[in-house]
């Protein structure tokens, strides 16, 4: 029953879309570049059940145009429970820096390639602080808006730490929890990503 309501949710698109963000708000600078690689699990709920929905393997790869503004782009391949088939998500989009390291907005264009596809954008507002020299805080807030529809936009909230050696590699655990307008479901996922850093093309 559990996964016929999870299928039910998910509707038309197969899936509900990618809402981790797996980043902090610092852009990487001149000539510098990052790859992320990350796993995710989705669960839902509303007021009367609860459910695992779909887990997620996905890449995220950044390269700093100038001090203050990336390129980043990210694949996911998105497994739901009871689903033969997986979904892939492509997103490319650009990082500018409002605050240096501290505040930024991230704006990626993404598409399903599997089944029907289905644009997106995902505007994010990205905020970090720095506790100790090898640990960081980010929050983050994103609307999903579907440019393939009409559908009202949903909304997304983040909270990940960074830890690590902040020039060289960072593990990323992060938690979040999507909500969908005018409906009592909620959408939580639970990640964990290794960030990797260095300098040169």
């Amino acid at each position: 029953m559990r996964v016929f309501i999870a299928l039910m949710i998910v509707g038309l698109t197969g899936c509900v879309p990618p809402f981790s963000e797996m980043q902090s708000a610092a852009t990487l600078g001149s000539d510098k570049n990052e790859i992320t690689v990350f796993t995710s699990r989705v669960d839902w709920e509303d007021p009367d059940d609860s459910g695992h929905l779909q887990n997620h393997i996905g890449v995220l790869g950044g390269v700093g145009l100038t001090p203050w503004l990336d390129v980043r782009a990210r694949w996911e391949r998105i497994q739901v429970e009871g689903v033969d088939e997986a979904e892939e998500v492509i997103a490319l989009g650009p990082k500018l820096a409002l605050i240096p390291e501290k505040l930024a907005i991230y704006l990626p264009v993404g598409f399903q390639i599997q089944s029907n596809i289905y644009w997106e954008l995902h505007p994010s507002l990205i905020g970090s602080v720095a506790i100790t020299p090898w640990l960081e805080l980010t929050a983050s807030g994103k609307a999903l808006i579907f440019l393939s529809s009409d559908s009202d936009p949903w909304y997304a909230a983040n909270l990940g730490a960074g830890l690590g050696n902040f020039s060289k590699w960072v593990i990323r655990p992060e938690v979040g929890v999507l909500t969908q307008p005018g409906s009592d479901n909620r959408y939580y996922h639970v990640s964990l990503g290794v960030s990797l850093r260095r300098i040169g093309g």
